[in-house]
Order: C-alpha cells, then sequence, then structure tokens
C-alpha cells in the first residue's frame, strides 16, 4: 500500500486517465468509493490497483518513482535515467503521428507529443545543470 501525497498524485492522475472514478473502478473489480478514497487520500493506494492501472494505460508513473528511489540508493546516474524516459517518449510519437494520419484522430498525437516534449524539456535540463551519466 502507498500513501504518499506524490503517489496519490500520480494515482488520481492513471484514475482520471483511465475515464474517472467509474471507470476505474468497474475495471479494478471493486467499489467507486474505494478508488474514490484511495484518489483522496482517505485510505492507501492498493499496490495491485495502481499496478493494474498503469499496465492498462502502458505508462508507468508510480513503478518509475519506485525504481527512482532504488536508483537513488544504488547512485545509478539520474541522466541515464531522464535519458532513457526521454527516448521512451519520443519512440511513442510515430505511431501516434500514423494514427493521426491514418484516421484523422488527434487525441493520441496530442498526447504523446506533449509527454515527449516534457521528457526532453527534462532531458535539457538536466544537461544544463551538468549531471554526468
Amino acid at each position: 500500500m502507498f500513501s504518499t501525497p506524490l503517489i496519490r498524485s500520480l494515482y488520481g492522475q492513471l484514475v482520471r486517465d483511465f475515464g474517472g472514478v467509474e471507470a476505474a473502478a468497474f475495471f479494478l473489480e471493486c467499489s467507486k468509493g474505494t478508488v474514490s478514497k484511495e484518489v483522496s487520500g482517505q485510505a492507501a493506494v492498493s499496490i495491485d490497483h495502481a499496478a493494474r492501472l498503469e499496465d492498462a494505460l502502458g505508462r508507468w508513473p508510480i513503478t518509475e518513482v519506485m525504481h527512482r528511489r532504488r536508483r537513488d540508493a544504488d547512485g545509478t546516474s539520474d541522466l541515464n535515467a531522464i535519458a532513457a524516459a526521454a527516448l521512451r517518449e519520443i519512440g511513442d510519437v510515430p505511431p501516434a503521428v500514423l494514427d493521426l494520419v491514418a484516421s484523422g484522430e488527434t487525441g493520441a498525437a496530442q498526447k504523446e507529443l506533449a509527454e515527449a516534449r516534457a521528457a526532453i524539456e527534462a532531458l535539457e535540463r538536466a544537461l544544463a545543470k551538468g549531471s554526468k551519466a
């Protein structure tokens, strides 16, 4: 179970991206009250719930935070992790653009471009700070 504000915030975003409390509760096979309490902080976020929503959405923000904790503990370079995240996000753009061209639907392309832009900006900030690989 997780109960930190950061994890709760990330979980809340997963729930919103999934379609809201009702959709997430249906998918997780639990009550809307359970998901609502997890999002609001009245209950700790279930590891199972977080992992299942991450897997369904194809994004792992909570898992990445937990991996970052381990990297920080064992001294793995932040720059390498930031660069890897940027490469992952950039790699999601071409399929979304192809989908845009094929279907005319802009949502996925906008989402992937915004995520790639944010990852590139994070990499630029890390490079400007003089981080080492």
